[in-house]
C-alpha cells in the first residue's frame, strides 16, 4: 500500500506533502492545478518514468519547477509486511539533468539500492511489476478510462495482446517466421552451388594425384643422394685441379723472370761495356757539385740584397718626387689664390672689416628708428581720433585750449603723422637691403679669410722646392750605383749556374752508371734463382689437361641431376599446390552440403517452434481472456446495480478483441450500451486487469474517469469508487475535476489549487 507521496519543486508543486490509506484516495482540482502531475511523479517515484517521458513528449529538465535548479520526489509504500521509502532526486547541469535515486527499508533507513536503474529494477523485483506492467494494469492516464472500447479494432488487437502481455509471443513468432524464411531461402540458395558429380570427379582426381605424388617421393630421396655424391665428387676434383693449375702458373712464373732476367743482363752488360763507374769518382763529382751550388747561393743572396737595396731607393726617389710635384703645384696654385685675394680686397677705402662693422651701425640704428617710429604713430593716431575741432581741453594734459589753438594743434598732430609714416616706410625699404648687403660683406670677409688660409698652406708646400730637388738628384745617383752592381751580380751568377749544370749533368751519368752496375748483378742473381727454383717443381702439363677434362665431365653430369631433381621437386610441389587446391573445393563442397542439411533440419524445427508458438499464444489469450472474464463478471454485480445486462464478456478473434454483454444474448457492447453503461464496462475492465495481471499489488490508478460521463453515470461510478471498488482493489488513487466525487466515504480526499494567473504553485488542501 502506498502511504505518503512527496513532492518539492516537482512541476507546479513547490512543497507538497499527500497522504494516502486504504480505498480509495480522491484528489480533486481545476485544470493545470497539478493534479495529473502527482500521478506522473508517483509513476516516476517506482520506475523513473512515466508515459509522457517514455513518449519523448516532455523531459526531466521541463519536471523541474520553473526557475529552480532541484527537484525531489519521495514515496512511502509498503509490501508483503515491510516498509519502503525511496527518494529521487533531479539537478540541472547546463542542458542537461542529472538523476540520483535511492530505496531505503523503514523504520531504520537502510539503503538497500542506489542508482536510478538499479533502484527500479530493486522496486520492480518487490513489487513483481515492471513499469510495462504498471502502465498496463493499475496506471490509466487522463482521459484513457475507457480506450479500448473506442479504438480501431486492428489497433485494439493490438494493444489487447500488449496489454495480456502476448506481445512479445507475437513478437517471438514474427522474429521465428522471419528467420524461418530466411532459412528457407538460404537453404534453397545453397541446391545449386553443390554438384555430386562434381564432388565424385574431384574426388577420383585427388586419388590419381595422390599416386603421382606419391611415385615422385619416392623417387626424389635416391636422386638427392646421386645428386650429393656427384657434388662430393666435383668438389674433389675442383680442389686438386686448383692446386695444379697454382703449380703450373708458378711454374710459367718462373720462366718468364728467367727470360726477363737473361734478356735485362744482356741489355746492361751492352750499355756498361768499356766503363767503369765507381763510387769514388761518384764522390768527387758530388763534392765539385755542392762548391759549385754554394757559389751560386752566396751570388743569389748578394744579387737579392741589391735587389732589395735598388727597391728601397725607387721608393724614397719616387716619394721625393711626388713630394716635389705637390710643391710645384702648391707654388703654382699660390699664385691664383694671390690674385684671388686681391680681387676680394677693397681697391681703396676701408678696409672689409670696418666696412660690415659700418653697416652694422647703420642697420642697428635703421630698426631702432622704425620700432620707435612704429610705436608712436598709433598714439598720434589716437590722439587725432580725440583731439576735435573746437574742443575746449587737450586730451593729452587736459588743460585748455582756445578757439584756434585745437585747430592748429590737430593740423601740427596731422603733419607730424605722415612725417613719422613715410619715414617708417623709407626706413622698412632701407632695413632689408642693408641686411643683404651686411650678409654680402660677411660672406666676403669668411671667403677671404679661406683663401689667405690657403695661401699660407700652399706657400709652406712651396718653399721646401729647394731641399726637395737636391735630395732627388742625390737618390738617383744612389739607385744608378745599386743597378751597376746589380748587373756585375748577375754576369756573375749566370757564370756560375752554367758549371754547376755541366758538374750536375756529369754526376748524374756516373749516378746512372753506377746503379746499372748494380741492377746487372742483381739481374744476374735472379735468374740464378729462377733457374734453380723451375729446376725443383715437379709440374706436368698432360696430367693439368687430364683432371681438366675429368672436372668438367663431372660438374656437367651434376648439373643434369640437379636439373632432373629440381623438375621432379616443382612436379611434386604443383601437385601439392593442385590436391590443396582440391581439397579445398572438397571441403568446401562438403561444407555446403552439410550446412544445407543444417539449414533444412533447422527449418523443420523452427516450423515445430513457430507452430508451438502459435498454439501457445492461442492458449495464452484463451487463458488470459478467460481469467478477466471471470474477474469482471465477479465485479460487474457490485458496480453496475441493474440486472438487464447479466454479464459481459472479452471475445478474442481473428482481428480484433470484442467486448460483449449478455441481455439474454450475447451482444457488441458498443451497439447497444450507454455512455454510463460503458463507463462501468471500463473501470469493470480496469479493476480486472488490475486484479488478475497484478494480483499481488491491489493499486489502480485512474485520471479523469469521468471524461464524457453524463450525470447518472458519474453518480453511478462515484459510488462504486467510495463502496465497491475496495472491496476488490485494496487501494485506489483517483485524478478528477468533478467536485460531484466529493465524499466523506474516501479514504483520503485532496482538493489541489493554484493562482494560474500568476504562476503560483499548487496548494495541497485535506477535505
Amino acid at each position: 500500500m502506498i502511504s505518503s507521496l512527496s513532492l518539492k519543486n516537482w512541476r507546479t508543486h513547490k512543497d507538497t506533502q499527500v497522504n494516502f490509506g486504504r480505498g480509495t484516495n480522491l484528489v480533486i482540482g481545476i485544470m493545470g492545478s497539478g493534479k495529473s502531475a502527482l500521478l506522473d511523479a508517483l509513476s516516476y517515484a517506482l520506475f523513473g518514468a512515466f508515459p509522457q517521458l517514455r513518449r519523448r513528449e516532455t523531459s526531466l529538465f521541463d519536471a523541474i519547477s520553473y526557475d529552480e535548479e532541484e527537484a525531489e520526489v519521495a514515496l512511502s509504500f509498503s509490501h508483503s509486511g515491510k516498509d519502503y521509502r525511496v527518494v529521487r532526486r533531479l539537478k540541472k547541469k547546463q542542458a542537461s539533468v542529472a538523476a540520483a535515486s535511492k530505496l531505503m527499508l523503514l523504520p531504520e533507513r537502510k539503503v538497500l539500492e542506489s542508482g536510478p536503474k538499479r533502484v527500479t529494477e530493486a522496486i520492480s523485483k518487490i513489487l513483481e511489476v515492471d513499469y510495462d506492467l504498471f502502465t498496463r494494469a493499475i496506471y490509466s492516464e487522463q482521459n484513457n478510462i475507457d480506450y479500448f472500447l473506442t479504438i480501431d479494432p486492428g489497433k485494439r488487437k493490438k494493444e489487447m495482446d500488449r496489454l495480456l502481455g502476448l506481445e512479445r509471443v507475437e513478437s517471438a513468432r514474427s522474429a521465428a517466421v522471419s528467420l524461418l524464411n530466411r532459412i528457407s531461402g538460404e537453404a534453397e540458395s545453397l541446391s545449386p552451388l553443390f554438384s555430386p558429380q562434381e564432388y565424385e570427379s574431384l574426388t577420383k582426381e585427388k586419388a590419381n594425384k595422390n599416386s603421382s605424388l606419391e611415385a615422385i617421393s619416392q623417387k626424389l630421396p635416391l636422386l638427392e643422394s646421386e645428386c650429393t655424391q656427384l657434388h662430393e665428387s666435383a668438389s674433389s676434383l675442383s680442389r686438386k685441379l686448383i692446386e695444379l693449375e697454382s703449380l703450373g702458373k708458378k711454374s710459367e712464373a718462373l720462366r718468364s723472370s728467367l727470360e726477363r732476367s737473361k734478356a735485362r743482363v744482356e741489355v746492361l752488360s751492352r750499355e756498361l761495356e768499356g766503363k767503369a763507374p765507381s763510387g769514388e769518382s761518384l764522390q768527387k763529382k758530388r763534392e765539385a757539385l755542392s762548391a759549385l751550388l754554394l757559389e751560386k747561393k752566396s751570388l743569389d743572396s748578394k744579387l737579392s740584397k741589391t735587389e732589395e737595396s735598388i727597391s728601397a731607393i725607387s721608393r724614397k726617389a719616387g716619394k721625393s718626387s711626388t713630394f716635389l710635384e705637390a710643391a710645384s703645384s702648391s707654388a703654382r696654385e699660390l699664385e691664383k689664390l694671390r690674385l684671388e685675394l686681391e680681387s676680394l680686397s677693397p681697391s681703396e677705402g676701408p678696409d672689409a672689416a670696418s666696412l660690415l662693422e659700418k653697416k652694422e651701425e647703420e642697420l642697428l640704428c635703421a630698426s631702432s628708428e622704425a620700432k620707435s617710429l612704429a610705436a608712436e604713430i598709433p598714439e598720434l593716431e589716437d590722439t587725432l581720433r580725440r583731439l576735435k575741432p573746437g574742443s575746449s581741453r587737450c586730451p593729452l594734459c587736459d588743460s585748455s585750449l582756445s578757439s584756434g589753438t585745437a585747430e592748429n594743434l590737430l593740423a601740427q598732430k596731422g603733419e607730424t603723422l605722415s612725417a613719422k609714416k613715410s619715414r617708417l616706410e623709407s626706413l622698412n625699404e632701407k632695413i632689408p637691403r642693408l641686411r643683404k648687403e651686411k650678409s654680402g660683406l660677411a660672406s666676403r670677409i669668411q671667403k677671404m679669410q679661406q683663401v689667405s688660409s690657403q695661401i699660407a698652406q700652399h706657400k709652406a708646400r712651396a718653399d721646401t722646392i729647394p731641399a726637395l730637388k737636391g735630395n732627388l738628384e742625390k737618390e738617383e745617383a744612389e739607385l744608378s750605383l745599386a743597378k751597376k752592381e746589380k748587373s756585375s751580380f748577375l754576369l756573375q751568377r749566370d757564370e756560375c749556374a752554367g758549371k754547376h749544370s755541366d758538374a750536375l749533368v756529369s754526376f748524374r751519368e756516373e749516378e746512372a752508371l753506377l746503379k746499372k752496375a748494380q741492377s746487372l748483378e742483381e739481374a744476374k742473381a735472379e735468374a740464378s734463382r729462377a733457374a734453380s727454383e723451375l729446376s725443383g717443381l715437379q709440374f706436368n702439363p698432360n696430367e693439368l689437361a687430364k683432371l681438366r677434362g675429368q672436372s668438367q665431365e663431372t660438374r656437367l653430369t651434376h648439373t643434369q641431376k640437379s636439373s632432373e631433381l629440381l623438375a621432379l621437386k616443382k612436379d611434386a610441389a604443383m601437385l601439392s599446390e593442385q590436391l590443396s587446391s582440391i581439397s579445398m573445393r572438397i571441403s568446401k563442397l562438403e561444407g555446403l552440403k552439410d550446412e544445407r542439411a543444417y539449414l533444412l533440419k533447422l527449418k523443420e524445427e523452427l516450423q515445430i517452434y513457430r507452430n508451438s508458438l502459435l498454439e501457445l499464444q492461442g492458449e495464452l489469450r484463451m487463458e488470459l481472456t478467460s481469467a478477466i472474464n471471470s474477474a469482471m463478471n465477479n465485479i460487474w454485480p457490485i458496480l453496475y446495480p441493474y440486472a438487464d445486462y447479466k454479464e459481459l464478456r472479452i471475445v478474442a478473434r481473428e482481428k480484433d478483441y470484442t467486448f460483449e454483454i449478455n441481455d439474454g444474448q450475447w451482444r457488441r457492447l458498443e451497439n447497444i450500451a450507454s455512455g454510463g453503461e460503458k463507463a462501468c464496462l471500463s473501470l469493470t475492465l480496469r479493476m480486472a486487469l488490475s486484479t488478475v495481471l497484478t494480483p499481488n499489488v491491489g493499486w489502480m490508478m485512474l485520471d479523469e474517469p469521468t471524461h464524457n460521463l453524463d450525470a447518472e453515470a458519474i453518480h453511478t461510478l462515484s459510488e462504486a469508487l467510495e463502496n465497491k471498488v475496495p472491496e476488490i482493489i485494496p487501494q485506489s488513487i483517483v485524478i478528477t475535476h468533478e467536485e460531484n466525487l466529493i465524499s466523506s466515504e474516501f479514504a483520503r480526499s485532496y482538493k489541489f489549487s493554484r493562482d494560474k494567473e500568476r504562476l503560483g504553485a499548487t496548494v495541497a488542501e485535506a477535505i
